[in-house]
Order: C-alpha cells, then structure tokens, then sequence
C-alpha cells in the first residue's frame, strides 16, 4: 500500500512539474484569494483515476471532487497544495495523500517535486524523507524557535484577528515563516527545520498526511487549547513537543 501511494504521488507530482514549466495555466477564482488551476485537476484527475482503478468502492475525500461512499478506507488527498504558489512561479507546493483505515490514520505521503523531496510515514513505524529516517527539533524555548504559519482565505474579511495571533508568536520567537503551503510547513516541522505551527481554518486534505508524519517524528498536534485533534478540527497548532505547552498559551 505505502509502495502505491509512493508511486501515485510521486507520478501527480511530475503532471504539476510539467505544468510549473509550462508557458501559462489555466487559473480560476473559487473565491477573493482561493485559486484553481487546470493543474490541480489534471493532478486530482490522475489520483482518483488510479485509486479508483486499484480499490473502487473506497471513499475518496479529495480538495476539488469529494467522493465520499461508505468504505472503510478514506483516501484524504490535496492534488497540489499551494496553488497560489504554483499560479505565481513560487516554487513551494506539494501532492499530499493520506490514508485512513476505518478512522484511523495509516499512511502519510507528501512529495516536493521541484525539490524532488518525499516525506513518508506509517502509523507505528517512524517518518522519513527520501531514504532517510527524520525526527522533530529539540528547541525547547518558544524564544529560540522558528515557527511556521499561514492565513485563511477569509482573510480579507478576518485578517485582524488572524493578526492578533501573529503577532503575538512574533513577539515570543525568533522568527516566523509564512510559505504558503501547510502539508510542506508541517513537513518541515517533522523533519526539523521548523519548530512550531499553527494556522486556522485548514481543510482535512491539508492536514492528514502531514499530521501523521510530525506524530511518527516525535511531534505533537493539538488543538489551540491544546485539546485532543482531529483532521476535521478547526484550529491546528503543532511542534516538536518541547514548546508546545508554550507555543498554545500565546495563542
């Protein structure tokens, strides 16, 4: 099953690479700042067609075509995460698949095309990237920590409360980081190179592979009050365990 979801990922992630070279794509507007492009459907297209193709009555909870049945297996996927990055040419987007097993998280694959990186987990047996096994920072000051974020589409309409959180991490840390891409940003707190995040608002495709890839490298994801998560909750706030109590307490 790990070896498919490699495998699917790794070929939706050549489909967005060529269309990140490409002279123009297609975009549409969902909404004021929420973008389409013909490459998340060609992505998403591919994805639903192999999975379909392998296991037909599995559900599928995809960002662009919801196709929900009453298997037990539930495929989560973001056919191209960062899509505004990807319409400006900002390098920083991903395939995010997850696999959930009768409501349990089993399988986490989120694959960088254009830096060729694969983050990769399965429950109870640890997270890599590429080859290679990963774990969370040891940061253990939220003054010493780089914290990853990002805002919601409401943002025109909320953006001074998302501000109000923001600057108040800002103020406690040493620095934060806003990529535009959540399944890399919780990656990147797996593998070390963040510290922390948090954002509102995150749908469950940008969240399921990510999530399972941070808890089997030795992170910890919580609500803002630090209560039990799920992917379907509202507010996410993960780290490397150490600052965690610290990092919920300023939001």
């Amino acid at each position: 099953m790990l070896e498919f979801i490699k495998e699917i990922s790794r070929a939706a992630g050549e489909i967005i690479k060529q269309g990140y070279y490409k002279d123009s794509v297609n975009t549409e507007h969902k909404g004021s700042v929420d973008l389409v492009t013909d490459i998340d459907l060609a992505s998403e297209k591919y994805l639903i067609s192999r999975i379909r193709e392998r296991f037909p009555t599995d559900s599928i909870l995809a960002e662009e075509k919801p196709d929900l049945t009453s298997s037990g297996r539930v495929w989560i996927i973001d056919p191209l995460d960062g899509t505004t990055n990807f319409a400006h040419r900002f390098p920083n987007f991903a395939v995010s698949i997850g696999l959930e097993i009768e409501g349990v998280l089993k399988y986490g694959v989120v694959y960088q095309p254009i830096t060729d990186e694969m983050f990769w987990a399965e429950l109870g047996k640890g997270a890599f990237l590429n080859s290679k096994q990963i774990q969370v920072s040891q940061t253990a000051k939220l003054s010493q920590s780089l914290i990853g974020t990002g805002f919601p589409y409401d943002r025109w309409e909320h953006g001074e409360a998302y501000g109000k959180d923001f600057i108040k991490v800002m103020r406690s840390c040493q620095g934060i980081r806003r990529a535009g891409a959540a399944a890399i940003d919780l990656c990147y707190l797996a593998s070390g190179r963040l510290d922390g995040f948090f954002e509102q608002k995150l749908k469950p495709w940008d969240l399921a592979a990510g999530s399972l890839i941070i808890i089997e490298a030795g992170g910890k994801i919580t609500g803002y009050k630090q209560e039990d998560w799920d992917i379907y909750q509202s507010k996410t706030v993960a780290s490397n365990g150490l600052i965690h109590a610290e990092l919920c307490q300023k939001l």
